[in-house]
């Protein structure tokens, strides 16, 4: 990552008023800016519902948040009878405002579908795609039954969706095999 806005420039010919002209460090790559904002827009807080990852890797919204470990970052949610503690930085991920982004670090179908109906739907290159309109289109290409052109390269949209494909092809094979 390269350096750009890692600086304060110098105003006023050379002189910065609130230090004497010497240009201070603001963050020290732009990824740590990106990080800090990401921190401070944290929807993770006690008392608010939050979304989490299950274990078979459904993304299942209404739980609430109870407590934070400030020293180990989990975060002790509750459902119902069902209690548990997830790592903040994971959850972090599922209650962030949702971005483009999202799609490519999509780990599965179910991940991928989730942050697409958060963002409600993606404006290709020449045609708009609501997130309804985009699972239909994903799912007949995941199936075989369209082609993977089918898939707007808006967002990185069609190569997660490829890379999921493998996997799930993937998965599928190894199934096959212990079977047989």
């Amino acid at each position: 990552m390269n350096d750009i806005g890692s600086e304060l420039p110098p105003v006023n010919n050379g002189e910065n008023p609130h230090n004497s002209g010497e240009a201070k460090p603001l963050f020290s790559n732009i990824q740590s800016a990106e990080s800090a904002a990401k921190e401070s827009q944290s929807a993770i807080v006690i008392g608010a519902e939050i979304a989490v990852k299950r274990s078979g890797g459904d993304i299942e919204g209404g739980w609430r948040v109870d407590s934070i470990d400030p020293k180990t970052g989990r975060v002790f949610a509750q459902k119902g009878d069902l209690s548990k503690d997830f790592d903040k930085s994971e959850l972090d991920r599922y209650n962030m405002p949702p971005s483009l982004g999202d799609i490519q670090n999509a780990s599965s179908r179910q991940e991928l579908f989730y942050f697409l109906n958060r963002l409600g739907g993606i404006q290709g290159s020449s045609n708009y795609f609501s997130s309804q309109e985009l699972e239909g289109i994903i799912s007949q290409v995941l199936e075989h039954k369209s082609p993977l052109e089918s898939i707007t390269r808006t967002g990185g949209l069609r190569d997660r969706v490829e890379q999921i494909m493998k996997v799930e092809e993937k998965r599928r094979e190894i199934q096959e095999a212990s079977k047989g």
